[in-house]
């Protein structure tokens, strides 16, 4: 099953061609996960393109044969622990990439597994669709995994309108429900749901935002978060409402709750964000501002941003509060 769509093997080694490949692998077993990836896998090292490997924990030890062979030439990231936030394997993507962007590169990529949390599958999705955005042009083929045989539906459906190819079956094809991302990002495909009821809620814009960051750390440490995770989750908010000050009119509100174990802090203003790769991308480390959000992602579990006609929801997450 080769994975080489625009030229042969002999031609792609005197050249780069095509630009960004993103394909969504169904499989149904182990051995099929194996065969599959270490096909593409050899495939790449053959034609000397630098490889890296992102999945979870056990699927590295799946893959032990194939990783001890080529422990040298191949990276490694454990998407359980870096991947809780699949904003992070943007960054982690962007600079394989430029450390390598002299040749084709080939990333797996791993990122849904039963039993993760709705709201990170819904994430999990919306990146995969920002994906074919962020890495357009670049010279990379992308293989996702998905667990075919215990993944929810939408799930499955998710990855089949988020990635142009699929390979199922031993068969590599367009996938027929992609979905221009775009489209798919501005519309309500990746909708929040609304805030609960009784959620705590306060305003921000009249006060220094001391004020407001002590009550975020009251509130997150009375939920059950660490010392460590309050401290990251404030620094989150205080980026966030950074940017509701200067960018949403000045003014915004804040509520938070707790959900499944995890601690909420949601900001919500005026403001319009038009820009899908906010918070994704590396900051310029000489500029003044534009990396407020990419800092909140790397400190949090989980960032969800959505922005339209209505204004911008920032909504920040951290794991080890107290269960509902």
């Amino acid at each position: 099953m080769p994975f080489v769509s625009r030229a042969t093997s002999e031609e792609k080694t005197h050249e780069m061609v095509g630009g960004f490949e993103h394909i969504a692998f169904f499989y149904s077993s182990e051995a099929e996960y194996v065969d599959v990836i270490g096909e593409f896998v050899e495939e790449g090292l053959a034609l000397g393109e630098p490889t890296l490997i992102a999945v979870p924990t056990d699927k590295i030890e799946f893959l032990g044969g194939i990783l001890s062979d080529h422990s040298l030439e191949i990276g490694i990231i454990d998407v359980n622990l870096l991947g809780r936030n699949p904003a992070r394997l943007n960054t982690v993507f962007e600079r394989f990439y430029e450390e390598n962007k002299s040749f084709r590169t080939r990333i797996v990529c791993e990122q849904s597994w039963p039993g993760r949390l709705a709201t990170e599958s819904l994430e999990v999705a919306r990146h995969e669709a920002i994906s074919n955005i962020a890495l357009e042009g670049r010279m990379c083929t992308m293989l996702c995994p998905y667990d075919y045989a215990n993944l929810k539906a939408t799930v499955v459906f998710d990855a089949a309108r988020t990635h142009p190819a699929i390979v199922h079956g031993g068969i590599t094809q367009p996938s027929p429900d992609f979905t221009d991302p775009y489209a798919l990002c501005n519309s309500d495909a990746f909708s929040l749901d609304p805030p609960p009821d009784g959620c705590r809620l306060f305003e921000i814009g009249y006060s220094p935002l001391i004020s407001y960051r002590m009550k975020i750390r009251a509130g997150a440490s009375a939920a059950g978060l660490d010392s460590g995770k309050t401290a990251d989750l404030v620094l989150a908010f205080n980026e966030a409402a950074t940017n509701t000050m200067v960018h949403g009119n000045g003014w915004g509100e804040v509520r938070t709750w707790s959900d499944s174990g995890q601690f909420v802090c949601e900001v919500a203003d005026k403001g319009l964000i038009d820009n899908l790769l906010v918070g994704l991308r590396l900051p310029d480390p000489y500029a003044d501002n534009g990396r407020g959000l990419w800092l909140a992602n790397q400190l949090c579990d989980l960032v969800q941003i959505r922005s339209g006609s209505r204004g911008t929801t920032v909504r920040l997450r951290m794991s080890g509060a107290n269960k509902d």
